[in-house]
């Protein structure tokens, strides 16, 4: 399960899990009796367990129109749920992320996304919602409803990527597209021939993703396209009987002699991995040897196969994480910029120059632009494309606590390390990994500063969100800590 760095708004619980989206937040009592009136549907529900004080979204049955390919669905829903629901009505999602449990309200207001140069972020599938404000009113409101009126425009597009600030989304209308069965290749590329055709790949294929491996020249690059053949069934060009997994499990058999190889032919790669990093997740040495057993076994893994789109686009993240993603403007696909290679290759060099442990793998997506402008990937011109880049560390929930924190501070210092490519590249962080930063450092000061600065200067509207948050949430209800420190008021 992926773990964000930070609680979002009130969108989440207090562990960070990206998955949930219960709601804290200070004097929930008061909303909640506001709420009162809107039973008819439990829409939401106020819980003060354990001195805790919660709303949590519960989801109810989808309301499918496969004529206008919409889809209604209560704010609690899953995304594996109402891809379920789809499917029986012959219809997907346009667009969604390799984890399908988050619950569409938060999904939609950190601006989730999948990957594909003509796909945007999630919440541009939002064509209606209804929100309760604590200032009071429950709004229900389009993109048809609101075209023509300047501040009903403006308020639907702020509350698409809200963070949960702007108000309590409650049930939302998302388009919808025929399902679709996807041909997915895999190739291997290296750090330094990755580039020649990257941007055929990227005009050419509907999804693309890139694995880049920390301490090796290997690059996994995943493509796909529609499949419009009938013939084609569901196959894989993958030989049957090879196991690609064997470099991992000979690692392991080496540095774990107590399993013997039929114990550990019979687990999943992701399963090996995490067993592998448990062994000495910070030592940059062991991690050097996992990650080129990985990347060995993708060498070992390429090939075709052709399934559903759901199970194409999602997949095995392997245990517990900590992430950080970022995103970026790499311009348009005309201007064939390179920003997206170079930045990784950049920050490849950074983890050998500073020793990091870093894991496997560097994931790089691409999306098309956003109209939401608190989304990262906001922007006015219909022919910008963006990268996410997210790097990772795994928490193996054999490691004591002690030595979690170690793995969590030493995430810390290779995040804060990025600092200067971010800077270089004008990124932000995606809203479900961001966190402020430690409050016990001496610099504490001055990387608030500078986190405040590089929202700013990537464009993210701080003024205007906080006299949104003033005007829909006077008395701070819909709050906590990491939206009051980013988005102080004060500052506005």
């Amino acid at each position: 399960m992926e773990q964000g760095l930070g609680l979002l708004g009130p969108l989440y619980l207090q562990t960070g899990l990206v998955s949930q989206t219960s709601m804290i937040m200070p004097n929930a009592a008061i909303l909640y009796r506001y709420l009162l009136w809107i039973t008819s549907k439990v829409f939401i529900h106020y819980n003060d367990k354990r001195s805790k004080q919660y709303l949590k979204v519960f989801k109810f049955s989808s309301v499918v129109d496969p004529r206008r390919l919409l889809v209604t669905v209560g704010a609690g829903a899953t995304v594996s749920s109402v891809l379920k629901e789809l499917q029986k009505h012959g219809l997907t999602l346009q667009n969604f992320s390799s984890i399908q449990e988050q619950q569409i309200a938060g999904w939609t207001q950190v601006a989730a996304h999948g990957t594909g140069c003509s796909l945007p972020t999630v919440d541009e599938m939002i064509q209606r919602m209804t929100v309760v404000y604590p200032s009071g009113g429950l709004l229900t409101f389009s993109k048809q409803d609101s075209s023509g009126n300047n501040f009903n425009q403006r308020l639907f597009d702020m509350t698409r990527v809200g963070l949960g600030s702007l108000g309590v989304v409650s049930e939302l209308t998302l388009s919808c597209s025929p399902a679709m069965r996807l041909r997915e290749t895999l190739s291997i590329e290296s750090t330094a021939t990755v580039a020649h055709k990257h941007y055929d790949r990227l005009t050419n294929y509907r999804h693309v993703r890139y694995m880049w491996m920390p301490f090796t020249s290997t690059v996994a690059v995943v493509v796909s396209n529609p499949c419009h053949d009938p013939t084609d069934s569901e196959l894989s060009t993958v030989p049957e009987g090879s196991l690609p997994t064997k470099p991992l499990i000979d690692l392991l058999l080496t540095i774990k002699p107590e399993f013997n190889f039929q114990q550990a032919s019979s687990l999943s790669f992701s399963q090996l991995r995490d067993l592998l990093i448990d062994y000495s997740p910070l030592n940059v040495d062991h991690i050097r040897r996992v990650n080129q057993a990985e990347a060995a076994f993708w060498q070992q893994s390429t090939g075709s196969r052709t399934a559903d789109s759901t199970e194409i686009l999602g997949f095995d993240c392997g245990g517990e994480q900590l992430v950080y993603e970022v995103c970026f403007s790499i311009g348009s696909l005309k201007e064939q910029s390179h920003k997206d290679t170079a930045f990784v290759k950049e920050l490849l060099q950074l983890i050998e120059d500073n020793n990091i442990p870093a894991a496997c793998p560097i994931e790089q997506r691409w999306t098309a632009r956003s109209t939401a402008p608190m989304s990262p990937a906001y922007s006015n011109d219909p022919e910008e494309v963006f990268t996410w880049v997210g790097v990772i560390m795994y928490l193996p929930s054999t490691q004591t606590d002690l030595q979690r924190l170690q793995i969590k501070r030493k995430f810390d210092e290779y995040t804060t390390l990025m600092a200067p490519l971010l800077k270089k590249y004008n990124a932000t962080v995606h809203w479900a990994k961001i966190e402020l930063p430690a409050d016990d450092s001496p610099t504490y000061k001055d990387n608030l500063k500078e986190m405040k600065e590089r929202l700013k200067t990537r464009g993210v509207p701080v003024d205007e969100f906080n006299r949104w948050r003033r005007l829909l949430d006077p008395n701070g209800i819909l709050s906590n800590q990491l939206i009051d420190t980013l988005f102080d008021r004060r500052d506005t």
